[in-house]
Formats: structure tokens, sequence, C-alpha cells
């Protein structure tokens, strides 16, 4: 039986009274079947099992496993950094993951670190079987001075 935790404000519609109200923290064993009235396909939405939010970095962080999947199925992968306090050198951000056949990763390309504001994401799609890691990490490149950068990773479940 599967729980879907919504964190997130969700407006649900009951066909018999056909209102509609907010839900702070919504449960939900087994799948949802429609939304407004649409036929859903899998488990019915997708779902974040996990969140990184580091921010205030200063330089690299090691590979550090964001999520060990839990389900086999197909995620979303989003890391997206920021450069909150303009200095020198660049930064980038890796992802890593295992499809069940090999490991693969993915990098978001070298982000200066001269103008405050800037910014990169990268948004993968992939594979995970069930107890597979999914990992980040940063490599600063060049001395950094005074910039800071904030990386965040979001995984998403699909099914």
């Amino acid at each position: 039986m599967k729980t879907i935790l919504a964190v997130f404000l969700l407006c649900m519609s009951f066909a018999s009274d056909a209102q509609t109200f907010p839900v702070q923290n919504l449960q939900v064993n087994g799948s949802i079947t429609s939304y407004l009235g649409v036929a859903t396909a899998g488990s019915g939405a997708a779902v974040e099992y996990s969140t990184v939010d580091a921010t205030g970095q200063t330089s690299s962080i090691a590979t550090t496993t964001a999520y060990t999947a839990s389900l086999s199925g197909v995620y979303l992968i989003v890391v997206d950094m920021v450069c909150t306090t303009a200095g020198t050198g660049s930064v980038n951000a890796s992802i890593g993951w295992n499809n069940g056949s090999a490991g693969v990763s993915g990098s978001t390309g070298n982000m200066s670190l001269t103008v405050l504001g800037n910014e990169s994401t990268q948004t993968y799609i992939a594979y995970v079987p069930a107890g597979q890691s999914i990992t980040y990490g940063t490599t600063v490149n060049g001395t950094i001075g005074s910039a800071t950068y904030s990386v965040r990773v979001r995984i998403l479940y699909f099914g």
C-alpha cells in the first residue's frame, strides 16, 4: 500500500457535494485515480521524496546521498545552484545514480561565482531501482574568496 504525503496546499474536490477546501497535509493510501475530472495513470501523482537545501556554501561538497530509492521507478532529479555572494572562481554540481545496469552521472557545468544571482539548473529523468542511492556533490574551481553559493536538489518519484 502506497502512502503519499503532500506537504503543499492542495484543493480536493468531492463529487457528492462539489465543494473544495484546502488541505495542509494529505495522506492517501492507494492511488489517485483522477484529478479535476481527468483520469490519472500509475500512482496518479508525482511525489517529492527528497529535498536538499545547502545554503551559504564556501567550498566543495563531497558526494552525499540525497535519497535511497524505496521504490523502483522513474525519478525526476533537479539540481539548482545560485551565487549568493559574488567573489571569484566557479562551481559545478554533479548528480549520480545507478540504473540497475551501471552507474550514471551528470553535471551542471561550471557556474561563475563572480556575478551575484548567477544561476545554473539541470534536470535529469532516471530509472532507479529500489535500494539504489541518488547522490549529489559540488566542486569549487579556483579560490572563491568571499563568494558563497547555494545548491538545492529535489527528487520526485513518478512510478
